[in-house]
């Protein structure tokens, strides 16, 4: 078993870089096709898979925006979910040559994350839902790794702005389910480049910004309304604007992430 889940674990990670790169990906081989259509036969993608679902999360941040007026941190990222879906098995040794399957994210249960403290819709932004496949092993793993824009709130330092140190959170977890229903985790893997915390910097792009750290904070919060906890996760970014000099003078552009 152990083989088989490193086989899976190595099939993944070559099969990421496509998802990513690409946004879409499709299998044609006709047992590939045979199988998917075993397992989506009878799925319902509006029920949550049995018990509860621990879904691990990571970001690799690829740009960022702060809006000094409105207090809004604007970011591009690619966003890693994680969870076990015991629906999408298939036997290994029935299908020995079939260690993963790219299914349509829209055709799937996914978790209902949602950022707590975001300003406006969260979106998807190099292509459109149906078009992001998830990446399923024959354990039931499920990797779904959106490219993503969000805005969330940020208390602005302006202290010596527009150089000061900033420090922004994202604060994220299910919108609806309890801590018996879905359970979040940090994704700290240290071959992903996540390791001290779930927030990469490793594909960040945008020479105007320095990324001094990032840290989080998991929590389980208890609501006046209901008796069983709901657990969240505290993402933050330290960042900086650097200093940048054309023919002698400081310039300073600020960019507009749309």
């Amino acid at each position: 078993l152990t083989s088989v889940l490193t086989m899976e674990a190595k099939s993944v990670l070559v099969i990421l870089p496509v998802l990513l790169g690409l946004g879409l990906a499709h299998n044609s081989q006709p047992v590939e096709s045979a199988l998917k259509r075993q397992l989506l036969a009878s799925y319902d993608k509006d029920v949550k898979p049995s018990g509860q679902v621990t879904v691990r999360f990571g970001m690799w941040l690829n740009d960022l925006e702060l809006c000094p007026h409105k207090g809004v941190l604007k970011t591009h990222s690619w966003n890693l979910l994680e969870w076990t879906d015991d629906r999408l098995k298939w036997d290994s040794e029935a299908f020995p040559e079939t260690y993963t399957l790219n299914i349509p994210a829209s055709k799937i249960w996914k978790p209902d994350l949602t950022f707590y403290n975001q300003r406006g819709e969260q979106k998807l932004t190099y292509a459109p839902e149906s078009e992001v496949y998830a990446v399923v092993t024959s354990n039931g793993t499920v990797y779904y790794i959106p490219p993503a824009h969000q805005k969330t709130k940020c208390t602005v330092n302006y202290d010596n702005w527009p150089w000061s140190e900033q420090n922004c959170t994202m604060t994220v977890g299910s919108w609806t389910y309890n801590m018996n229903d879905l359970d979040i985790q940090p994704y700290q893997d240290e071959s992903m480049g996540l390791l001290d915390s779930p927030v990469s910097a490793d594909i960040f792009d945008n020479d105007h910004f320095e990324i001094l750290g990032t840290s989080y904070k998991r929590e389980e919060v208890l609501y006046p309304c209901c008796p069983e906890p709901y657990p969240k996760m505290e993402m933050s970014i330290r960042f900086k604007r650097v200093k940048q000099f054309e023919h002698g003078e400081l310039k300073v552009t600020f960019s507009k992430l749309e």
